[in-house]
């Protein structure tokens, strides 16, 4: 039986077209959990949709109609295991899922939670946004501050209010400016300013200067970014220095999990995708599903596609249930 380790749960926010999901999915393909052969579909699908240079963006865009408009409208969550965030200076350990040490010899999964930037899905990422242990707030670097200023601003007012810790800064999209320390300094001093005013911390954020795009800082320094080396690092490095949250407190109430996702899958049933909010879920329990107040029996429960005899902790689970029709399970 998979025994699921310490993980955290990051969820993005950023401007509409600040390239939030480019960046995950390039990071996502560099840590190898994305095979070729779905990029290049994705590769195809750009060429379809007349939306090149997509292919990265689709892998957390999931629906057809995102990858028609070319935006994401949904919050999508994926994660990545502690094997897949191997800091360059580190080797692989012997385990039996051949997992890694990361800095500090701490192992951790990380779920990311990607949300929508326009305005008009405000809703759609409050509900990735409550879900975050700590933030990413990611910002293009090409395009003007002053119009990206107002949908900043709306990012991370939520995250005051649901005590989410921001605890790093992206800025991408460093190609379009020619990999400009100028410009990345001045960007950094403008969010700092930004997030005073607000109310928040500046004193533990990091900045990191990236292209999603190309690749460049995701999991090791840039050639065309040598100002950054052993001063603001790689996307890995700051994985790495997440600090894993204490979740002992919320074991001893009751089971709660809102609804992501429903999966119906053959030989198998109902699947209910979600992060389990408190308390713990394992087989054989009776749970209530709201608002219909039914009586469901769960059979098995799964996290990143390794059955495990418990799901708790703000973990990401998938839940197999008996009991009652799809009509009765609401996302949300």
């Amino acid at each position: 039986m998979f025994i699921p380790k310490d993980h955290v749960n990051v969820v993005v926010v950023g401007p509409f077209q600040s390239g939030k999901s480019t960046f995950l999915g390039h990071l996502f393909v560099d840590l190898k959990q994305v095979d070729q052969r779905t990029i290049d579909r994705y590769k195809r699908d750009c060429i379809e949709f007349l939306k090149p240079n997509c292919e990265y963006a689709y892998v957390f865009e999931k629906t057809k109609i995102e990858h028609e408009i070319g935006l994401t409208n949904i919050q999508a969550t994926k994660g990545i295991f502690a094997k897949d965030i191997l800091h360059p200076k580190e080797e692989l350990c012997n385990s039996e899922i051949q997992q890694v040490s990361i800095k500090k010899y701490e192992k951790m999964n990380v779920s990311f939670i990607d949300t929508p930037g326009r305005k008009k899905y405000i809703k759609n990422a409050i509900r990735g946004i409550h879900k975050g242990d700590v933030a990413f707030l990611v910002i293009c670097a090409s395009l003007n501050f002053e119009d990206q200023k107002e949908s900043i601003i709306e990012n991370l007012i939520p995250l005051k209010i649901f005590l989410v810790e921001l605890v790093a800064v992206i800025v991408t999209k460093m190609g379009e400016v020619k990999y400009s320390e100028v410009c990345f300094e001045e960007t950094k001093q403008k969010i700092i300013e930004l997030m005073k005013i607000i109310g928040l911390s500046t004193e533990s954020v990091r900045f990191v200067p990236i292209d999603g795009l190309e690749g460049d800082n995701l999991t090791v320094y840039s050639d065309k970014m040598a100002w950054t080396v052993n001063k603001y690092g790689t996307v890995v490095d700051l994985l790495n220095t997440l600090i894993i949250p204490e979740r002992n407190q919320l074991d001893t109430q009751p089971f709660g999990m809102t609804i992501e996702n429903i999966c119906k899958i053959r030989n198998v049933g109902t699947v209910l995708v979600g992060i389990v909010e408190s308390g713990v879920v394992h087989a054989n329990q009776i749970v209530t599903v709201s608002p219909s107040g039914l009586s469901v029996k769960t059979k098995s429960v799964e996290t990143m596609g390794n059955p495990i005899l418990e799901g708790k902790g703000r973990v990401l689970v998938g839940v197999n249930v008996v009991g009652a029709t799809d009509f009765d399970y609401k996302i949300g």
